[in-house]
Parts: C-alpha cells; structure tokens; sequence
C-alpha cells in the first residue's frame, strides 16, 4: 500500500510541474495574443512545441522565448 501512495505522489508532483511549465508558455502566448491549440513536448531539451491555427511554435520551458518555424 505504501509502494502505490509513494507512487501517485511522485506522479502527482512531476505532473503538477508540467502544468506549471505550461501555464508560463500559455501566458507568454496570451500577452502576445496568440491562442494555442496544444503544448507538447519539443525533440529539443528544454523546449516544447506549440499547435496552433496559424502554424507551429517553439517556446522555452519558462516561456521567454519563441521561434516560429516547422518541422522539416
């Protein structure tokens, strides 16, 4: 029993930091006015990758840089 609450703990605390990763991008994205569709992680460490209606985005973790582009 301990085994399975020591687990969803640890789920609990890394998921908690993704959504906080998220919630700077989505608010870089907003003052910028920008809607994204979908975050997801980038093949770049440190970066993730953002849907949106006009095209994809690349942002840093912390949301304080964005480069506009494709996969190629």
């Amino acid at each position: 029993m301990k085994k399975r609450f020591m687990m969803f703990t640890l789920l609990a605390a890394f998921s908690g930091m993704v959504h906080a990763d998220d919630a700077a991008i989505r608010q870089s994205l907003t003052k910028l006015g920008v809607q994204s569709t979908e975050i997801q992680p980038a093949p770049v460490a440190g970066m993730k990758t953002v849907l949106t209606n006009s095209g994809v985005l690349y942002v840093t973790d912390d949301g304080k840089h964005i480069i506009q582009g494709a996969d190629v």
